[in-house]
């Protein structure tokens, strides 16, 4: 589905896992972007008990998760993940990447679509505490992102449309 977010782009929902319903009407949500989109409505004049039926049987079939794979790239010498790559489709087109500092602990996460990076990618301390949080539509940083000191604050804000940094604030910790 393609709709438009509150900055005029046009963005593709993937296959939402979170369903819920008031009265005649589903809302899916989308779960793989944790930006602020509305929820997309859609409206059902149907009696509730096949809205029941809709809801609780032939819903669940068709919101199965993507059929990804896990392909470990690159190891540290004791074995550990160092570069994971996940995968999805008969193509085996890549969707997300992670990448591992040596004691275990997750250095970045983040999603791709079409080839670009798109969604949140998140990158941490190597004391596990958050790094910096940034957002992408199409492989163009957009949106509000953060970076954080080692002991989780935020530290400095941005803000980018399309690609262009419109804001840099530094903040208090």
């Amino acid at each position: 589905m393609i709709f438009q977010n509150q900055l005029g782009f046009d963005v593709i929902m993937q296959v939402s896992k979170k369903v819920t319903a008031n009265k005649n009407r589903l809302f899916l949500h989308n779960h793989l972007d944790t930006t602020p989109y509305k929820p997309i409505e859609y409206l059902h004049p149907m009696p509730k008990k096949l809205l029941f039926v809709h809801l609780f049987f032939l819903l669940p079939m068709s919101l199965q998760d993507v059929d990804l794979q896990q392909h470990v790239l690159r190891k540290w010498p004791d074995g550990k993940p160092y570069v994971v790559v996940y995968t999805s489709g008969p193509d085996q087109v890549k969707v997300k990447e992670e990448l591992y500092y040596d004691n275990g602990q997750l250095d970045y996460s983040g999603s791709y679509l079409n080839g670009k990076e798109h969604g949140e990618w998140k990158y941490y301390w190597e004391n596990g505490n958050i790094k910096s949080i940034e957002y992408y539509e199409r492989g163009l940083e957009n949106g509000t992102m953060y970076d954080y000191n080692e002991n989780g604050q935020p530290i400095v804000e941005y803000k980018y449309v399309r690609g262009q940094l419109i804001s840099e604030k530094k903040l208090k910790p």
